[in-house]
């Protein structure tokens, strides 16, 4: 006899020998992430979403299939169909990663766009020509990794370079976009949990984090958009299990539940402020 659990093989004592074992892995990795979704200003929140996505991690072509089931409410209809409209960008960061930003930023360093510089303790630096961009932090101890990257300051980096170059060929004088760089921040935060050399798998992934912090064009009025995403269940399934498995979780989704959830699988609340603001919205006739 044999229990599989948790990926691992135990084989029962027995008073015979076994000529062969054939372990025949699955395709599919499920995850389970709760995610939140919140945009606000400073007249407070316009729209907030959160619910579940169940991730279907392919691991031969190492590709996600996603599903979920939210809870939103917005300030008003208009708010409601202009975020509808973009909210695909922001689902792509609160589904499982395909990719982790620990390689993709690795990916950079290669390509010699960034530096990482060892600053100690199991801290990163990573930094472009111009300016820190952010840090890598593993922390051996807890076998966890962190990423924190700002990808508006490195894009508006590249973007800048390049006008410079085009500048340059055309004997023109190239003034950089100062103000739109100081107006807005797209800071990525990741943690993944490591063995004990620092390696990583998608399975190993914890919680992520976008942070958009930006003002609007015709108000001035300053904004935040934040998605934060959290892994909480894991289990190497077929297609056909995976199926079941989205069937046997379809649930209607309200705050009670939402809040239910967060509390069983320990999701950390939102800033006192924000939460005491989204709390108020959700209540809102």
């Amino acid at each position: 006899m044999a229990d599989i659990t948790d990926g691992r093989i135990t084989l029962d004592e027995a008073g015979y020998d076994l000529p062969e074992v054939v372990v025949k892995p699955k395709d599919l990795l499920y995850c389970q992430t709760y995610f939140r979704d919140v945009y606000i200003d400073d007249d407070g929140p316009i729209y907030y979403r959160a619910g579940v996505i169940d991730n279907a991690y392919n691991i031969a072509k190492k590709e996600v299939s996603a599903k979920s089931r939210h809870l939103s409410k917005a300030q008003s209809g208009f708010w409601r169909a202009l975020y509808s409209s973009t909210s695909g960008q922001y689902d792509q960061f609160a589904r499982l990663p395909e990719e982790s930003y620990y390689d993709k930023i690795r990916g950079l360093q290669q390509k010699g766009s960034i530096t990482l510089t060892d600053a100690g303790n199991g801290r990163q630096i990573i930094a472009d020509s111009i300016c820190q961009l952010g840090y890598i932090y593993w922390n051996a101890e807890e076998r966890t990794r962190t990423v924190s990257f700002n990808l508006s300051t490195y894009r508006n980096h590249i973007k800048n370079k390049e006008k410079q170059e085009k500048a340059a060929k055309k004997g023109k004088t190239f003034v950089p976009d100062t103000v739109k760089q100081q107006r807005t921040s797209t800071t990525i935060y990741q943690v993944y949990r490591t063995d004990s050399v620092g390696n990583s798998r998608t399975d190993d992934f914890v919680m992520s984090q976008l942070t958009v912090i930006g003002r609007h064009r015709h108000s001035g009025t300053e904004y935040l958009i934040q998605v934060q995403s959290y892994a909480t269940d894991y289990a190497y399934i077929d297609k056909k299990e995976y199926k079941q498995q989205r069937k046997d979780n379809e649930v209607d989704m309200n705050i009670d539940e939402l809040r239910r959830f967060e509390k069983v699988n320990k999701i950390p609340p939102l800033a006192p402020n924000i939460q005491e603001q989204i709390n108020k919205f959700i209540n809102k006739d």
